[in-house]
């Protein structure tokens, strides 16, 4: 798969960690949106749409939310934070 990239995504507010594909086309913030709605379908009890929510390396540096995936620095591995 050229086009995505196999990330692991942590939940903290869950205690969840999810291994996705990821379209490496995407912006960052259009696959927060898109990682959100997905979680939200496995968990809607517990995990709540908010306009805030960001994607963090496991640095806790937040990624920006315009950069296109495969230009950052997001690659077949990553672990990412969703909060």
């Amino acid at each position: 798969m050229e086009n995505k990239v196999l990330v692991e995504i942590m939940v903290p507010m869950l205690d969840e960690v999810y291994n996705v594909f990821i379209p490496i086309s995407k912006t960052v913030g259009k696959v927060t949106e898109l990682l959100e709605k997905g979680i939200i379908e496995l968990s809607p009890s517990t995990f709540l749409h908010n306009d805030r929510i960001s994607l963090y390396d496991v640095r806790g540096k937040q990624i920006d939310p315009n950069l296109i995936i495969k230009d950052s620095e997001i690659t077949n591995g990553s672990r990412l934070i969703i909060m």
